[in-house]
Protein backbone atom coordinates (compact mmCIF):
# COMPACT_ATOMS: atom_id res chain seq x y z
CA UNK A 1 0.00 0.00 0.00
CA UNK A 2 2.70 2.53 0.67
CA UNK A 3 4.45 1.83 -2.32
CA UNK A 4 1.39 2.37 -4.55
CA UNK A 5 0.81 5.89 -2.66
CA UNK A 6 4.82 6.81 -2.95
CA UNK A 7 5.69 5.53 -6.42
CA UNK A 8 2.74 4.86 -8.88
CA UNK A 9 5.11 4.46 -12.12
CA UNK A 10 6.86 1.98 -10.36
CA UNK A 11 8.36 -0.99 -13.19
CA UNK A 12 11.42 -3.18 -11.05
CA UNK A 13 10.52 -4.22 -7.39
CA UNK A 14 13.19 -6.73 -6.22
CA UNK A 15 12.41 -8.21 -2.66
CA UNK A 16 15.15 -10.49 -2.49
CA UNK A 17 15.81 -12.38 0.32
CA UNK A 18 12.59 -11.11 2.50
CA UNK A 19 11.70 -14.11 3.96
CA UNK A 20 8.70 -12.51 5.84
CA UNK A 21 6.57 -12.00 2.88
CA UNK A 22 3.53 -14.22 3.00
CA UNK A 23 -0.57 -13.75 2.30
CA UNK A 24 -0.76 -10.19 3.79
CA UNK A 25 1.66 -8.58 1.76
CA UNK A 26 1.09 -10.58 -2.05
CA UNK A 27 -2.54 -9.26 -1.15
CA UNK A 28 -1.59 -5.72 -0.69
CA UNK A 29 0.72 -6.22 -3.90
CA UNK A 30 -2.02 -7.21 -6.18
CA UNK A 31 -4.27 -4.48 -4.58
CA UNK A 32 -2.06 -2.06 -5.50
CA UNK A 33 -2.17 0.86 -8.47
CA UNK A 34 1.57 0.14 -10.01
CA UNK A 35 1.17 -3.69 -10.21
CA UNK A 36 -0.27 -3.79 -14.16
CA UNK A 37 2.32 -1.57 -14.67
CA UNK A 38 5.29 -3.99 -13.65
CA UNK A 39 7.82 -5.46 -15.93
CA UNK A 40 10.57 -6.88 -13.30
CA UNK A 41 9.51 -8.94 -10.17
CA UNK A 42 12.09 -10.60 -7.64
CA UNK A 43 10.61 -12.53 -5.13
CA UNK A 44 14.03 -15.33 -4.68
CA UNK A 45 14.02 -16.24 -0.92
CA UNK A 46 10.66 -15.67 -0.36
CA UNK A 47 10.01 -19.22 1.45
CA UNK A 48 6.11 -18.39 2.87
CA UNK A 49 4.51 -17.12 -0.29
CA UNK A 50 0.74 -18.03 -0.41
CA UNK A 51 -0.91 -19.50 -3.41
CA UNK A 52 -4.22 -18.23 -4.10
CA UNK A 53 -2.71 -14.43 -3.18
CA UNK A 54 0.02 -15.19 -5.62
CA UNK A 55 -2.68 -16.33 -8.32
CA UNK A 56 -4.40 -13.50 -7.75
CA UNK A 57 -1.38 -11.30 -8.05
CA UNK A 58 -0.54 -12.63 -11.44
CA UNK A 59 -3.88 -11.69 -13.16
CA UNK A 60 -2.61 -8.32 -12.85
CA UNK A 61 1.02 -8.89 -14.50
CA UNK A 62 -0.36 -8.84 -17.96
CA UNK A 63 3.15 -6.15 -19.04
CA UNK A 64 5.46 -8.72 -16.69
CA UNK A 65 8.95 -9.32 -18.39
CA UNK A 66 11.31 -10.60 -15.80
CA UNK A 67 10.40 -13.05 -12.82
CA UNK A 68 12.46 -14.35 -10.35
CA UNK A 69 11.30 -17.24 -7.81
CA UNK A 70 14.61 -18.78 -6.80
CA UNK A 71 14.95 -20.46 -3.53
CA UNK A 72 11.14 -20.15 -2.58
CA UNK A 73 11.39 -23.94 -2.24
CA UNK A 74 7.77 -25.52 -2.59
CA UNK A 75 6.05 -22.75 -1.62
CA UNK A 76 6.35 -22.04 -5.65
CA UNK A 77 3.43 -24.22 -6.61
CA UNK A 78 2.16 -26.05 -10.39
CA UNK A 79 -1.04 -23.69 -10.06
CA UNK A 80 0.83 -20.69 -9.60
CA UNK A 81 3.07 -21.30 -13.00
CA UNK A 82 0.36 -22.17 -14.99
CA UNK A 83 -1.37 -18.65 -13.69
CA UNK A 84 1.89 -17.43 -14.95
CA UNK A 85 2.30 -18.57 -17.56
CA UNK A 86 -1.61 -17.67 -18.86
CA UNK A 87 -1.55 -14.29 -17.18
CA UNK A 88 2.04 -13.07 -18.44
CA UNK A 89 1.99 -13.42 -22.14
CA UNK A 90 4.77 -10.79 -22.52
CA UNK A 91 7.16 -13.12 -19.68
CA UNK A 92 10.90 -13.50 -21.46
CA UNK A 93 13.08 -14.19 -18.26
CA UNK A 94 12.32 -16.79 -15.64
CA UNK A 95 13.69 -18.11 -12.86
CA UNK A 96 12.25 -20.62 -10.74
CA UNK A 97 15.59 -22.22 -9.14
CA UNK A 98 14.97 -25.00 -6.29
CA UNK A 99 11.49 -24.24 -6.70
CA UNK A 100 10.04 -27.97 -5.80
CA UNK A 101 6.79 -27.74 -6.28
CA UNK A 102 6.71 -27.13 -10.13
CA UNK A 103 6.06 -30.13 -12.18
CA UNK A 104 4.72 -30.68 -16.19
CA UNK A 105 1.71 -28.89 -16.24
CA UNK A 106 3.56 -25.34 -14.96
CA UNK A 107 6.40 -26.28 -17.89
CA UNK A 108 3.65 -26.79 -20.27
CA UNK A 109 1.34 -23.52 -19.59
CA UNK A 110 4.87 -21.71 -20.00
CA UNK A 111 5.97 -22.93 -22.90
CA UNK A 112 2.20 -22.46 -24.25
CA UNK A 113 1.16 -19.13 -23.50
CA UNK A 114 4.56 -17.44 -23.27
CA UNK A 115 5.77 -17.04 -26.87
CA UNK A 116 8.24 -14.72 -25.87
CA UNK A 117 10.48 -16.66 -23.56
CA UNK A 118 14.17 -15.89 -23.72
CA UNK A 119 15.88 -18.04 -20.93
CA UNK A 120 14.29 -20.28 -18.45
CA UNK A 121 16.17 -21.81 -15.47
CA UNK A 122 14.46 -24.79 -13.74
CA UNK A 123 17.34 -25.50 -11.20
CA UNK A 124 17.12 -28.27 -8.93
CA UNK A 125 13.40 -28.79 -9.87
CA UNK A 126 13.69 -32.36 -9.03
CA UNK A 127 9.79 -33.08 -10.31
CA UNK A 128 10.02 -32.53 -14.10
CA UNK A 129 11.12 -35.90 -16.10
CA UNK A 130 10.70 -36.59 -19.77
CA UNK A 131 7.04 -35.46 -19.88
CA UNK A 132 7.79 -32.09 -18.78
CA UNK A 133 9.73 -31.69 -21.69
CA UNK A 134 7.18 -32.65 -24.64
CA UNK A 135 5.69 -29.47 -24.57
CA UNK A 136 8.91 -27.79 -25.96
CA UNK A 137 8.51 -30.50 -29.36
CA UNK A 138 5.83 -28.05 -30.33
CA UNK A 139 6.86 -25.06 -29.10
CA UNK A 140 6.61 -21.77 -31.26
CA UNK A 141 8.87 -18.81 -29.48
CA UNK A 142 9.25 -15.87 -31.15
CA UNK A 143 12.44 -14.52 -32.04
CA UNK A 144 13.47 -17.57 -29.52
CA UNK A 145 14.78 -18.98 -26.27
CA UNK A 146 17.95 -18.35 -26.27
CA UNK A 147 19.02 -20.53 -22.56
CA UNK A 148 17.77 -23.37 -21.19
CA UNK A 149 19.04 -24.51 -17.82
CA UNK A 150 18.24 -28.04 -16.21
CA UNK A 151 20.45 -28.84 -13.38
CA UNK A 152 19.61 -30.96 -10.55
CA UNK A 153 16.74 -32.33 -12.86
CA UNK A 154 17.30 -36.28 -12.00
CA UNK A 155 13.93 -37.23 -13.77
CA UNK A 156 14.88 -36.07 -17.41
CA UNK A 157 16.69 -38.46 -19.75
CA UNK A 158 17.45 -38.80 -23.27
CA UNK A 159 13.82 -38.79 -24.52
CA UNK A 160 13.44 -35.03 -22.63
CA UNK A 161 16.56 -33.98 -24.56
CA UNK A 162 15.50 -35.13 -27.99
CA UNK A 163 12.11 -33.53 -27.81
CA UNK A 164 14.03 -30.31 -26.32
CA UNK A 165 15.99 -30.60 -29.63
CA UNK A 166 13.51 -31.19 -32.14
CA UNK A 167 11.14 -27.82 -30.71
CA UNK A 168 13.80 -25.38 -30.38
CA UNK A 169 17.24 -25.85 -32.08
CA UNK A 170 16.96 -23.37 -34.87
CA UNK A 171 17.07 -20.41 -31.51
CA UNK A 172 18.75 -22.39 -28.26
CA UNK A 173 22.72 -21.98 -27.87
CA UNK A 174 22.91 -22.32 -24.38
CA UNK A 175 21.60 -25.76 -22.60
CA UNK A 176 22.34 -26.84 -19.03
CA UNK A 177 21.81 -30.65 -18.18
CA UNK A 178 23.92 -31.10 -15.19
CA UNK A 179 22.77 -33.53 -12.68
CA UNK A 180 20.19 -35.21 -15.22
CA UNK A 181 20.06 -39.06 -16.38
CA UNK A 182 21.15 -37.56 -20.20
CA UNK A 183 24.10 -39.54 -21.69
CA UNK A 184 26.97 -37.73 -23.57
CA UNK A 185 26.22 -39.70 -26.23
CA UNK A 186 22.63 -38.37 -26.99
CA UNK A 187 23.91 -34.92 -26.49
CA UNK A 188 26.45 -35.39 -29.01
CA UNK A 189 24.38 -36.93 -31.53
CA UNK A 190 21.61 -33.56 -31.10
CA UNK A 191 25.10 -31.09 -31.35
CA UNK A 192 25.08 -30.85 -35.41
CA UNK A 193 21.88 -29.14 -34.87
CA UNK A 194 22.87 -26.08 -33.41
CA UNK A 195 24.95 -23.75 -35.42
CA UNK A 196 26.09 -21.55 -32.82
CA UNK A 197 27.14 -23.78 -29.86
CA UNK A 198 29.65 -26.36 -28.81
CA UNK A 199 29.40 -29.26 -26.27
CA UNK A 200 31.13 -28.52 -22.63
CA UNK A 201 31.33 -30.96 -20.21
CA UNK A 202 32.89 -30.06 -16.50
CA UNK A 203 32.65 -30.49 -12.77
CA UNK A 204 30.09 -27.78 -13.30
CA UNK A 205 28.33 -27.38 -16.75
CA UNK A 206 27.45 -30.30 -19.07
CA UNK A 207 25.25 -29.38 -22.26
CA UNK A 208 25.73 -26.80 -25.15
CA UNK A 209 27.72 -23.18 -24.51
CA UNK A 210 27.44 -20.68 -26.86
CA UNK A 211 30.55 -20.15 -29.57
CA UNK A 212 32.49 -16.97 -29.26
CA UNK A 213 30.94 -14.03 -30.54
CA UNK A 214 27.67 -16.42 -31.58
CA UNK A 215 25.71 -13.42 -31.54
CA UNK A 216 27.68 -11.56 -34.23
CA UNK A 217 27.52 -14.72 -36.32
CA UNK A 218 23.57 -14.72 -36.23
CA UNK A 219 23.93 -11.25 -37.60
CA UNK A 220 26.25 -12.36 -40.08
CA UNK A 221 24.05 -15.57 -41.53
CA UNK A 222 21.47 -12.65 -41.32
CA UNK A 223 23.19 -10.80 -43.65
CA UNK A 224 23.73 -13.62 -46.00
CA UNK A 225 20.31 -14.37 -46.10
CA UNK A 226 19.11 -11.25 -47.25
CA UNK A 227 21.98 -11.26 -49.81
CA UNK A 228 20.72 -14.09 -51.17
CA UNK A 229 17.53 -12.77 -51.05
CA UNK A 230 17.92 -9.47 -52.97
CA UNK A 231 20.02 -10.72 -55.15
CA UNK A 232 17.57 -13.48 -56.23
CA UNK A 233 14.39 -10.07 -56.41
CA UNK A 234 16.45 -8.37 -58.32
CA UNK A 235 16.56 -11.12 -60.68
CA UNK A 236 13.63 -12.04 -60.82
CA UNK A 237 12.60 -8.25 -61.40
CA UNK A 238 14.64 -8.03 -64.43
CA UNK A 239 13.28 -11.60 -65.48
CA UNK A 240 9.68 -9.88 -64.74
CA UNK A 241 10.79 -7.27 -67.16
CA UNK A 242 12.18 -8.95 -69.98
CA UNK A 243 9.39 -10.94 -70.04
CA UNK A 244 7.13 -7.67 -70.20
CA UNK A 245 9.15 -6.24 -72.84
CA UNK A 246 8.76 -9.45 -74.63
CA UNK A 247 5.21 -9.60 -74.39
CA UNK A 248 4.30 -6.18 -75.12
CA UNK A 249 6.43 -7.02 -79.07
CA UNK A 250 3.89 -10.05 -79.05
CA UNK A 251 0.91 -7.98 -78.66
CA UNK A 252 1.83 -5.58 -81.35
CA UNK A 253 2.36 -8.35 -83.98
CA UNK A 254 -1.17 -10.22 -82.95
CA UNK A 255 -2.92 -7.15 -83.02
CA UNK A 256 -1.86 -6.33 -86.77
CA UNK A 257 -2.53 -10.31 -87.86
CA UNK A 258 -6.17 -10.02 -85.45
CA UNK A 259 -6.92 -6.74 -87.68
CA UNK A 260 -6.05 -8.07 -90.97
CA UNK A 261 -8.25 -11.46 -90.12
CA UNK A 262 -11.11 -9.06 -88.64
CA UNK A 263 -11.13 -7.28 -91.77
CA UNK A 264 -11.83 -10.65 -93.63
CA UNK A 265 -14.05 -12.03 -91.14
CA UNK A 266 -16.11 -8.95 -90.92
CA UNK A 267 -16.67 -9.19 -94.87
CA UNK A 268 -17.34 -12.73 -95.21
CA UNK A 269 -19.83 -12.05 -92.08
CA UNK A 270 -21.84 -9.20 -94.39
CA UNK A 271 -21.76 -12.10 -97.04
CA UNK A 272 -23.30 -15.13 -94.76
CA UNK A 273 -25.77 -12.04 -93.08
CA UNK A 274 -27.41 -11.80 -96.46
CA UNK A 275 -27.58 -15.37 -97.21
CA UNK A 276 -28.98 -15.61 -93.93
CA UNK A 277 -31.96 -12.78 -94.72
CA UNK A 278 -32.57 -14.64 -97.19
CA UNK A 279 -33.03 -17.99 -96.12
CA UNK A 280 -34.96 -16.60 -93.36
CA UNK A 281 -37.70 -14.83 -95.42
CA UNK A 282 -38.48 -18.26 -97.21
CA UNK A 283 -38.32 -19.48 -93.61
CA UNK A 284 -40.88 -17.46 -92.15
CA UNK A 285 -43.77 -18.05 -94.31
CA UNK A 286 -43.43 -21.84 -94.06
CA UNK A 287 -42.76 -21.56 -90.29
CA UNK A 288 -46.24 -19.38 -90.35
CA UNK A 289 -48.19 -21.95 -91.62
CA UNK A 290 -46.90 -24.65 -89.10
CA UNK A 291 -47.81 -22.19 -86.77
CA UNK A 292 -51.19 -21.89 -87.43
CA UNK A 293 -51.56 -25.49 -87.74
CA UNK A 294 -50.28 -26.39 -84.23
CA UNK A 295 -52.42 -23.77 -82.64
CA UNK A 296 -55.41 -26.14 -82.62
CA UNK A 297 -53.65 -29.11 -81.62
CA UNK A 298 -52.36 -27.14 -78.81
CA UNK A 299 -56.07 -25.66 -77.99
CA UNK A 300 -57.08 -29.21 -77.70
CA UNK A 301 -54.11 -30.77 -75.60
CA UNK A 302 -54.64 -27.95 -72.87
CA UNK A 303 -58.12 -29.23 -72.78
CA UNK A 304 -57.36 -32.72 -71.88
CA UNK A 305 -54.53 -31.60 -69.88
CA UNK A 306 -56.61 -28.89 -67.60
CA UNK A 307 -59.15 -32.74 -67.65
CA UNK A 308 -56.03 -34.73 -65.48
CA UNK A 309 -55.75 -31.74 -63.66
CA UNK A 310 -58.59 -32.14 -61.52
CA UNK A 311 -58.99 -35.51 -61.51
CA UNK A 312 -54.69 -35.65 -60.11
CA UNK A 313 -56.33 -33.15 -57.48
CA UNK A 314 -58.93 -35.15 -56.67
CA UNK A 315 -56.71 -38.34 -55.75
CA UNK A 316 -54.29 -36.01 -54.86
CA UNK A 317 -56.94 -34.27 -51.88
CA UNK A 318 -58.34 -38.01 -50.76
CA UNK A 319 -54.75 -38.76 -50.33
CA UNK A 320 -53.93 -36.46 -48.14
CA UNK A 321 -57.40 -36.36 -46.29
CA UNK A 322 -56.40 -39.88 -45.20
CA UNK A 323 -52.72 -39.61 -44.18
CA UNK A 324 -54.15 -36.42 -41.66
CA UNK A 325 -56.74 -38.56 -40.08
CA UNK A 326 -53.49 -41.17 -39.57
CA UNK A 327 -51.43 -38.66 -38.23
CA UNK A 328 -54.11 -37.44 -35.92
CA UNK A 329 -55.49 -40.83 -34.20
CA UNK A 330 -51.57 -42.04 -34.04
CA UNK A 331 -51.17 -38.55 -31.95
CA UNK A 332 -54.56 -39.15 -29.96
CA UNK A 333 -52.98 -42.84 -29.22
CA UNK A 334 -49.42 -41.82 -28.25
CA UNK A 335 -51.06 -39.25 -25.55
CA UNK A 336 -53.53 -41.83 -23.97
CA UNK A 337 -50.15 -44.51 -24.01
CA UNK A 338 -48.49 -41.59 -22.74
CA UNK A 339 -51.32 -40.35 -19.80
CA UNK A 340 -51.65 -44.71 -18.79
CA UNK A 341 -48.20 -44.67 -18.53
CA UNK A 342 -47.50 -41.78 -15.70
CA UNK A 343 -49.99 -43.01 -14.23
CA UNK A 344 -48.49 -46.60 -13.82
CA UNK A 345 -45.63 -45.06 -13.09
CA UNK A 346 -47.23 -42.94 -10.08
CA UNK A 347 -48.72 -45.74 -8.86
CA UNK A 348 -45.31 -48.08 -8.94
CA UNK A 349 -43.75 -44.87 -7.30
CA UNK A 350 -46.88 -44.70 -4.45
CA UNK A 351 -46.62 -48.50 -3.83
CA UNK A 352 -42.93 -48.48 -3.71
CA UNK A 353 -43.32 -45.50 -0.94
CA UNK A 354 -45.95 -47.25 1.06
CA UNK A 355 -43.85 -50.28 1.06
CA UNK A 356 -40.71 -49.26 2.50
CA UNK A 357 -43.43 -47.16 5.59
CA UNK A 358 -45.08 -50.60 6.20
CA UNK A 359 -41.37 -51.97 6.25
CA UNK A 360 -39.84 -48.85 8.66
CA UNK A 361 -42.98 -49.40 10.92
CA UNK A 362 -42.71 -52.75 11.66
CA UNK A 363 -38.91 -52.81 11.95
CA UNK A 364 -39.82 -49.77 14.55
CA UNK A 365 -42.30 -52.31 16.70
CA UNK A 366 -40.03 -55.14 16.27
CA UNK A 367 -37.51 -52.96 17.69
CA UNK A 368 -39.47 -51.49 20.38
CA UNK A 369 -40.64 -55.19 21.75
CA UNK A 370 -36.56 -56.20 21.44
CA UNK A 371 -36.03 -53.19 23.59
CA UNK A 372 -39.09 -54.19 26.39
CA UNK A 373 -37.63 -57.63 26.60
CA UNK A 374 -34.16 -56.03 26.68
CA UNK A 375 -34.98 -53.78 29.51
CA UNK A 376 -37.40 -56.34 31.42
CA UNK A 377 -34.27 -58.64 31.35
CA UNK A 378 -32.22 -55.45 32.24
CA UNK A 379 -34.16 -54.89 35.42
CA UNK A 380 -34.62 -58.82 36.58
CA UNK A 381 -30.68 -59.07 36.12
CA UNK A 382 -30.80 -55.94 38.89
CA UNK A 383 -33.29 -56.83 41.08
CA UNK A 384 -30.46 -60.44 40.90
CA UNK A 385 -27.84 -58.34 41.73
CA UNK A 386 -29.04 -56.12 44.49
CA UNK A 387 -30.41 -59.47 46.45
CA UNK A 388 -27.10 -60.94 45.67
CA UNK A 389 -25.43 -58.01 47.21
CA UNK A 390 -27.68 -57.25 50.10
CA UNK A 391 -26.83 -60.99 50.85
CA UNK A 392 -23.40 -60.18 50.46
CA UNK A 393 -23.86 -57.25 52.77
CA UNK A 394 -24.91 -59.32 55.67
CA UNK A 395 -22.10 -61.66 55.52
CA UNK A 396 -19.50 -59.08 54.87
CA UNK A 397 -21.26 -57.04 57.98
CA UNK A 398 -21.45 -60.18 60.15
CA UNK A 399 -17.22 -60.56 59.02
CA UNK A 400 -16.81 -57.30 59.69
CA UNK A 401 -18.25 -57.22 63.07
CA UNK A 402 -16.40 -60.77 64.05
CA UNK A 403 -13.21 -58.88 62.75
CA UNK A 404 -13.59 -55.94 64.39
CA UNK A 405 -14.19 -57.89 68.17
CA UNK A 406 -11.10 -59.71 67.14
CA UNK A 407 -9.88 -56.34 66.55
CA UNK A 408 -10.50 -54.95 69.33
CA UNK A 409 -8.77 -57.45 70.92
CA UNK A 410 -6.01 -57.36 69.16
CA UNK A 411 -5.95 -53.34 69.09
CA UNK A 412 -5.25 -53.54 72.75
CA UNK A 413 -2.27 -55.47 71.99
CA UNK A 414 -0.89 -53.94 68.88
CA UNK A 415 -1.92 -50.02 68.80
CA UNK A 416 -0.12 -48.92 66.05
CA UNK A 417 -0.48 -51.87 63.46
CA UNK A 418 -4.43 -50.87 64.16
CA UNK A 419 -4.22 -47.58 63.41
CA UNK A 420 -2.09 -48.60 59.97
CA UNK A 421 -4.96 -50.98 59.31
CA UNK A 422 -8.16 -48.57 60.21
CA UNK A 423 -6.66 -46.15 57.58
CA UNK A 424 -6.46 -48.31 54.85
CA UNK A 425 -9.87 -49.45 55.31
CA UNK A 426 -11.16 -45.92 55.30
CA UNK A 427 -9.11 -45.72 52.15
CA UNK A 428 -11.05 -48.80 50.26
CA UNK A 429 -14.33 -47.78 51.68
CA UNK A 430 -14.02 -44.36 49.73
CA UNK A 431 -13.04 -45.80 46.87
CA UNK A 432 -15.80 -48.38 46.91
CA UNK A 433 -17.97 -44.93 47.42
CA UNK A 434 -16.97 -43.41 44.73
CA UNK A 435 -17.40 -46.67 42.17
CA UNK A 436 -20.65 -46.56 43.31
CA UNK A 437 -21.66 -42.92 41.82
CA UNK A 438 -20.19 -43.38 39.26
CA UNK A 439 -21.76 -46.65 38.38
CA UNK A 440 -25.15 -44.80 39.08
CA UNK A 441 -24.54 -41.81 37.16
CA UNK A 442 -23.40 -44.10 33.46
CA UNK A 443 -27.02 -45.74 34.45
CA UNK A 444 -28.49 -42.48 34.39
CA UNK A 445 -26.97 -40.97 31.76
CA UNK A 446 -27.66 -44.46 29.52
CA UNK A 447 -31.27 -44.36 29.96
CA UNK A 448 -31.77 -40.45 29.24
CA UNK A 449 -30.20 -41.51 26.04
CA UNK A 450 -32.97 -44.21 25.25
CA UNK A 451 -35.69 -42.14 25.99
CA UNK A 452 -34.52 -39.33 23.40
CA UNK A 453 -33.96 -41.86 20.99
CA UNK A 454 -36.93 -43.32 21.33
CA UNK A 455 -38.28 -39.78 20.93
CA UNK A 456 -36.57 -38.59 17.83
CA UNK A 457 -37.76 -42.19 16.10
CA UNK A 458 -41.59 -41.10 16.94
CA UNK A 459 -40.69 -37.59 15.63
CA UNK A 460 -38.89 -38.94 12.35
CA UNK A 461 -41.59 -41.06 11.87
CA UNK A 462 -44.59 -38.62 12.67
CA UNK A 463 -42.48 -36.72 9.45
CA UNK A 464 -42.22 -39.35 7.27
CA UNK A 465 -46.11 -39.85 7.37
CA UNK A 466 -46.97 -36.13 6.78
CA UNK A 467 -45.55 -36.06 3.91
CA UNK A 468 -46.19 -39.46 2.35
CA UNK A 469 -49.79 -37.98 2.99
CA UNK A 470 -48.93 -34.68 1.46
CA UNK A 471 -47.72 -36.58 -1.85
CA UNK A 472 -50.93 -38.20 -1.93
CA UNK A 473 -53.01 -35.38 -1.91
CA UNK A 474 -50.66 -33.76 -4.32
CA UNK A 475 -50.87 -36.66 -6.63
CA UNK A 476 -54.71 -37.29 -5.80
CA UNK A 477 -55.09 -33.78 -6.98
CA UNK A 478 -53.27 -34.11 -10.48
CA UNK A 479 -55.76 -37.15 -11.24
CA UNK A 480 -58.51 -35.04 -10.76
CA UNK A 481 -57.45 -32.26 -12.80
CA UNK A 482 -56.65 -34.37 -15.98
CA UNK A 483 -59.89 -36.09 -15.65
CA UNK A 484 -61.77 -32.53 -15.56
Amino acid sequence: QAFSVAAPDLTYLHLVGCFQVSKVAIQALAASGFVRRLEDLSLAGCVRLHEAAFINLAHNLGRLRNLNLAGCTEAVTDKMVEAVGRHCPLLEHIDLTECEGVGAHGVKSLVVHCRRMISMDFTGCNRLNDVAMLPFADATFKPGIETLVLVGCPGIGDTGLSWICDGVFDSLVLLNIKGTRCTTSALRSCLDRFRYSKMRKNNTFMGLYPERRWKDRVIINEYGTIYRSAAKLQAAYRARVGRRLAQEAKEKFYRNWVATHLQAMWRSKQARAFYELLRWEKARKDEAQMVLAGFAKIIAAMEILQGLREEAYLALANKCAIVVQAVYRGRCGRRRVARILDNLRIQRILEDRCARLLQRVYRGHVGKLRFKQMLKEHREWLAKCIKSASKLQRVWRGKQARRRVAAHRYAIEHRAELEQYSATLLQNRFRLYRCKNIIARAQAEKARAAVAALYVQTAWRARCARMELDIRKQVRQQELEEKA
